[in-house]
């Protein structure tokens, strides 16, 4: 599938009181996204899914912030931010999927991504699945989940692209049971542990 998204900022932001001009957003973040999911089967109970993303990211940004006074009487120059950006991301990713009963399922998954802006990362996932009955299922999952910063986060200033990228690890366990042919009532409990979020 190929995809193409863009957002256009036109917006000037006043002072209620004052009416003295703040903010300044005249920018344009756009990109264009391709994916290709395979599957082949090596067996009736084995099975790969694999495939690929690549994103183009253009970013054209002109921003103005006025000079003032935060809550903690701290004051702030005014500043002015007009760049234009290009990045690219590119994922490769496969699961294994083994079916030794009718009911128990196990997956076992990774993806690499690389962005241009902050390098490689990788990020392995494992999740289980037993079904108790033809509607009662019970399951349990982990994986290791990466989000890149917002554009505009990252290319403010030198010491953005020396971020790390941020990092979540997923714990989830669960029960389904399917009500109706078109009705699932979900019971889940999850933890995320982040780490390396940005903190202003």
């Amino acid at each position: 599938s190929v995809s193409y998204t863009s957002t256009k900022f036109s917006e000037d932001f006043y002072e209620t009181n004052t009416g003295i001009l703040d903010i300044v957003n005249h920018s344009y973040e756009g990109d264009v996204k391709f994916r290709n999911v395979n599957h082949f089967k090596i067996s009736k109970s084995q099975s790969i899914e694999f495939g690929l993303e690549a994103k183009y990211l253009k970013a054209e940004y002109d921003n103005f912030y006025a000079a003032k006074t935060n809550a903690l009487g701290d004051s702030i120059t005014a500043f002015a931010y007009q760049k234009n950006i290009v990045e690219r991301k590119m994922a490769l990713f496969a699961n294994y999927i083994v079916r030794p009963t009718k009911k128990f399922t196990s997956t076992i998954g990774i993806r690499s991504d690389h962005f241009t802006a902050t390098g490689y990362k990788i990020a392995p996932r494992f999740s289980l699945s037993y079904n108790l009955s033809h509607r009662t299922s019970l399951y349990g999952s982990f994986g290791i989940f990466y989000q890149s910063l917002p554009l505009l986060f990252l290319t403010q200033n030198h010491n953005g692209e020396d971020l790390q990228t941020q990092k979540a690890q997923h714990y989830i366990f669960g029960l389904s049971h399917l009500l109706t042919e078109d009705t699932k009532i979900t019971f889940e409990a999850y933890q995320k542990n982040y780490s390396n979020f940005p903190m202003d």
